[in-house]
């Protein structure tokens, strides 16, 4: 393999791994359940250290180039956190320092990823995670699909969710059970957490939404349906409103949709 051809492989398997990187928490469940014990405390770990590794070696392989302003602040930043989280021994604010501040810096390389390889890369992705929310809905709340099997049990969505991701607190701070006042119930996905998955759901619709406006497909279509009814079943008002400006913002900036205005405002 000459070098253009392996810098270019390096380049796209770090995408791919970035991207797909918060399926980390299936892996971690299947191999826990596997193994009939929990390792998601060692799993998560040794997989942010293996993107770390993907993005260095894609970073000595492409080239390091000197950052801009801009990636200068985002590493000053990021330097400030780091430090406050090694002297609070915070590890949770160190980790989330290192995803805000420096993944950004060190991803720069990745734009010369083709357009083409880039909507592929994310079309997967969010297929695959509206795919997952609904398995996980259906599961969950079992008679509003039509179903007659009973859902999960709270202890069972507990040690799910710690089977997903390791937490110094107990598992059912990462989820929201009413089911004792005749409510419902959700987890966090794949991610392990009720607040950060709507965040995705709310992606993963607006990005089905904007590629069926620009063109037209069945499946888009469907996904853009599937993932909007998840982040509704969701019940995180946050995303809600987040994916409703989203629309808003490209129907008006970049479709010229200026009745929106009018419907937002109603």
């Amino acid at each position: 393999m000459d070098k253009n051809r392996l810098s270019r492989t390096i380049l796209y398997l770090t995408f791919c791994f970035t991207v797909f990187y918060p399926f980390k928490g299936i892996a971690s469940f299947v191999l826990s359940s596997i193994a009939g014990q929990n390792f998601s405390g060692l799993i998560n770990p040794l997989l942010f250290f293996l993107l770390l590794g993907f993005i260095l070696l894609n970073l000595m392989v492409n080239n390091l180039t000197m950052p801009s302003l801009t990636e200068l602040i985002l590493l000053f930043g990021g330097f400030l956190g780091l430090a406050f989280g090694i002297v609070k021994e915070d590890m949770m604010l160190g980790y989330k320092t290192i995803l805000l501040f420096f993944l950004p810096v060190l991803l720069g390389s990745l734009r010369r990823i083709e357009d083409r390889f880039f909507y592929r890369t994310v079309y997967l992705f969010m297929a695959a995670s509206t795919l997952y929310m609904l398995l996980e809905s259906v599961i969950l709340y079992p008679s509003m699909y039509g179903f007659s099997f009973k859902p999960f049990s709270v202890e069972k969505l507990y040690a799910y969710t710690n089977y997903l991701v390791w937490s110094r607190v107990d598992a059912s701070v990462l989820i929201y059970d009413y089911r004792h006042m005749g409510l419902t119930n959700r987890t966090g996905g794949y991610l392990g957490n009720v607040l950060s998955m709507p965040v995705l759901l709310a992606m993963g619709a607006t990005f089905f939404y904007v590629s069926t406006r620009e063109s037209f497909r069945g499946t888009r279509l469907i996904f853009a349906l599937l993932a909007a009814s998840l982040l509704v079943i969701s019940q995180s008002t946050t995303a809600i409103v987040a994916f409703i400006i989203a629309i808003a913002f490209y129907e008006f900036w970049m479709r010229g949709n200026y009745i929106v205005l009018f419907l937002i405002g109603g």
